[in-house]
């Protein structure tokens, strides 16, 4: 899968990051993550959490993340991680919005 809002988080390792472990090096997301991708190894569940930020470029954009196992003969062989800039942002919108 090809994630183009992934870029700029990526900076100088896109393309090369994709799809490899590097993405597990030295990219600025993976020590944010790193936590989440070893509980989901170390309990086996699915993993979350809202409103990660991250300096990306010359910004800083919050993001949620999930962790999802996925199993290989009933073991824990690999994470699928998502991050989702829009949801992240719309919870921080609302949240300025007078009740």
């Amino acid at each position: 899968l090809y994630n183009d809002a992934l870029r700029p988080l990526l900076g100088t390792h896109h393309p090369a990051a994709l799809g490899t472990a590097q993405l597990a090096g030295d990219t600025v997301v993976w020590p944010l993550i790193a936590p989440l991708v070893r509980a989901v190894f170390e309990q086996g569940s699915a993993q979350r959490a809202d409103a990660i930020t991250i300096a990306a470029g010359d910004a800083t954009r919050a993001f949620d993340v999930a962790c999802i196992p996925i199993r290989d003969d009933g073991t824990v062989g690999g994470v699928l991680v998502t991050l989702s800039e829009g949801a992240a942002r719309a919870r921080r919108d609302l949240s300025s919005v007078p009740a």
